[in-house]
């Protein structure tokens, strides 16, 4: 469980705003995900209302590939997904999140070294770090010739 307050609480929201992204790392593997989800959405009667949601169930997915000889068992690729129906509203209200995940062990005959081909066309790689930081380059450069 994670205390806010009010100075907390905006800061949250400003990194949801600003789709900020944590990462964890699982035997030398990267797993990526947003803290929150925001939207700027009309209310009925039009008028423009932004919207903080906080996700507070992760859930991992841990391939492994168990016979590799004299070892236990190796990490072959991980994943993790947002349970939607954990999803929190985030307003003025809150005070304390309680944070949450599960993980599934799937085994697979995928060889350690063949490991980095499961995850290279994953959503979070480096192409799309590539992508992100040429829109906030194009943003910065625009705010120069203005």
């Amino acid at each position: 469980v994670i205390q806010y307050n009010t100075d907390s609480l905006n800061e949250l929201k400003l990194m949801v705003r600003r789709k900020f992204y944590f990462e964890f790392v699982l035997d030398d593997i990267p797993i990526h995900g947003f803290v929150g989800i925001y939207q700027n959405v009309l209310d009925h009667n039009g008028q423009s209302v932004e919207r903080y949601y906080l996700l507070t169930h992760y859930k991992f997915t841990v391939l492994y590939n168990h016979d590799v000889g004299d070892q236990d068992g190796v990490v072959i690729f991980a994943n993790l997904t947002r349970d939607l129906e954990s999803v929190i509203e985030l307003d003025d209200s809150i005070k304390s999140v309680e944070y949450r995940y599960s993980v599934t062990w799937q085994k697979v005959d995928i060889p350690f070294s063949e490991r980095s081909e499961v995850f290279k066309d994953h959503f979070f790689t480096n192409q799309m770090f590539e992508a992100e930081m040429e829109i906030h380059w194009l943003s910065i450069m625009n705010s120069f010739v203005l």
